[in-house]
């Protein structure tokens, strides 16, 4: 059985779709982080997939990167209450990033981690 192996674009994509920050180039903190956190064991867990599941990964990456360009093309229509026959359906961006934060979620769901502290509800998660 193979290993999926992703690139360092999606790599990045996994770790931000999942609510976890950038990694930077600081290896003391990698190292750090790697032993003792969620962002480490995901690190590893992207390491150990198999070539099917990363298939299953890179599903996911898809759709959410549609889903993400979708709340960004609703809001350049943020200036027209009404165009002609059409009104603006003023919870469209509020739907459309509760349906993108649910896939975000379910890709924390399919890799066995909760989500990082740009997703968890509740506030703000600092990490000292």
């Amino acid at each position: 059985m193979s290993a999926a192996v992703f690139t360092d674009t999606e790599k990045t994509d996994i770790r931000r779709f999942m609510g976890y920050p950038p990694r930077g180039t600081d290896m003391n903190s990698m190292l750090f982080g790697v032993l003792v956190n969620d962002e480490g064991v995901l690190e590893y867990r992207m390491g150990l997939l198999t070539e099917e599941e990363g298939v299953q990964v890179r599903k996911y990456l898809k759709a959410l990167k549609s889903l993400e360009d979708a709340i960004l093309t609703a809001a350049d229509n943020l200036e027209d209450d009404v165009l002609g026959p059409l009104k603006r359906n003023k919870t469209e961006i509020a739907e459309r990033t509760a349906l993108y934060d649910a896939w975000r979620k379910r890709l924390c769901q399919f890799l066995q981690l909760k989500p990082g502290p740009g997703l968890r509800t509740g506030g703000v998660h600092w990490v000292v």
